[in-house]
C-alpha cells in the first residue's frame, strides 16, 4: 500500500504592498498549525519518505516544518523537500502529473504541499467514492488541512481510478 498526503500550505501573512503572492511567508498561527499537523501525522504512524512542494515561500516553509519534524523523529532517514515549479499554478491534473513523474518508485509515502483550489480539487477527485468525505471537503479545505490517499498501484500510475481518500486531518479538529 502506498500513500499520498495532500497538504494545503499553512496560513500565510497577508500580501504586503509589493503584492507578490509568491513571496508570502507563514504567519505565526500558520507555523503553529503546521507544527501541530506534522506532530499529529507522526503520532498516527504516518511517515512521509518523500516531500514535493510548490516553490512559493509559504509552501516551502510548510514543507520544511514537516521535514524537520520527520527528521527529528527519524534522524537516520533524513528527507528534504523537493520543489516543483509547476505546483504553484497547476490544477488537479497537474498535481497528479507531478506525482506520476516526480515521486520515486521507491517511496512509500509522499507528502505533496500545495495551494488551493488545487489541493481541494485533488482531494475531491479521490473522495468521490465516499460521500461523507466528499461532503466534508466540499465545505472547504482549510490551510494546513491534510488528506490521506491510499493506493495499491505505483505512483507512476496514480489516479482516482486506483486510489481513494481514507482520512482527513484538519487543523483544530480531532
Amino acid at each position: 500500500m502506498r500513500t499520498i498526503l495532500f497538504l494545503r500550505h499553512a496560513q500565510a501573512v497577508l500580501p504586503d504592498s509589493t503584492g507578490k503572492d509568491f513571496d508570502r511567508s507563514l504567519s505565526k498561527a500558520g507555523r503553529s498549525d503546521a507544527e501541530k499537523q506534522a506532530e499529529r501525522i507522526l503520532k498516527a504512524g504516518i511517515k512521509p519518505d518523500f516531500i514535493l512542494c510548490s516553490p512559493a515561500k509559504r509552501t516551502l516553509q510548510t514543507a520544511e516544518i514537516f521535514s524537520a519534524a520527520i527528521n527529528g523523529v527519524f534522524p537516520e532517514d533524513t528527507i528534504a523537500p523537493h520543489a516543483a515549479a509547476s505546483l504553484y499554478r497547476a490544477g488537479a491534473t497537474g498535481y497528479i502529473h507531478e506525482i506520476r513523474t516526480q515521486v520515486p518508485a521507491t517511496a512509500q509515502c509522499a507528502l505533496i504541499v500545495g495551494h488551493n483550489p488545487s489541493i481541494e480539487d485533488c482531494t475531491l477527485l479521490f473522495a468521490l467514492s465516499n460521500s461523507q468525505f466528499a461532503q466534508r471537503v466540499g465545505y472547504g479545505f482549510p490551510t494546513a488541512g491534510l488528506a490521506r490517499i491510499e493506493t495499491d498501484g505505483l505512483f507512476s500510475e496514480f489516479s482516482p481510478e486506483n486510489a481513494q481518500l481514507t482520512a482527513l486531518y484538519l487543523p483544530h479538529e480531532d
